[in-house]
């Protein structure tokens, strides 16, 4: 299985329990498929799902900008901690990635911080619109997972061999030490990122689900 493939599985199986309850309450016939993990022919009434998209979230722009970082910085400060928006957009013309925003405990759920975001298009057409989204792990933290997956199999096999061939090294209790050290390293970094992508998917999908029932309303 690819790398892509993971990510769209691993998506599908987080965001797949909320589907039913989403159905249920908006009216909305869901996607069945990997890729389509949202929204059919639904009729909205005064906005567009573009332009609703851009009414409820924190432009990505406004805390990212590199030629004001100060106000971008203090933009960043205050949507985290007070601000009553938990979603931050960066918005194309028919194209979206959402991405949470929230410093735990004053705003968010989990102490997680971003490990992918939910990336989606907007189809229009005459009896409605279709948004398809999905969630993706962030480039970096795939090949973070990697690097700690090789660290785990080549520490976890270092201390197998310290132990059925090395019984009588001086020092082999200390090196068991640190191989264990590590191996805690690992596994907790690689938890934190499905953990956290869990969480930031749920969080995504709801506002979404969120979102159409409001404009489906």
């Amino acid at each position: 299985m690819k790398a892509g493939d993971t990510c769209r599985l691993f998506a599908y199986n987080a965001l797949r329990s909320t589907r039913a309850a989403s159905d249920r309450a908006t009216g909305v016939r869901s996607s069945r498929s990997l890729k389509d993990l949202l929204i059919d022919a639904v009729k909205y009434s005064d906005l567009s799902p573009i332009d609703r998209l851009r009414a409820e979230t924190v432009p990505f722009e406004s805390v990212t900008n590199i030629h004001s970082p100060f106000t971008s910085y203090a933009t960043f400060l205050k949507e985290s901690l007070v601000g009553p928006k938990q979603v931050v957009a960066k918005i194309g013309a028919n194209d979206f990635r959402l991405m949470t925003i929230g410093i735990w405990p004053f705003k968010g759920t989990l102490p997680f911080a971003n490990v992918g975001a939910m990336y989606g298009t907007v189809e229009q057409s005459t009896g409605g619109s279709r948004i398809h989204a999905q969630f993706r792990i962030a480039p970096t933290f795939l090949a973070m997972l990697l690097a700690l997956s090789a660290l785990l199999v080549f520490v976890l096999a270092g201390a197998i061999s310290l132990l059925v061939f090395a019984s009588g090294l001086e020092g082999r209790f200390m090196l068991l030490g640190m191989c264990a050290f590590f191996a805690l390293i690992a596994f907790y970094m690689i938890a934190y990122v499905f953990v956290g992508a869990r969480v930031q998917a749920k969080s995504t999908r709801k506002f979404l689900d969120e979102l159409v029932a409001g404009m489906a309303a």
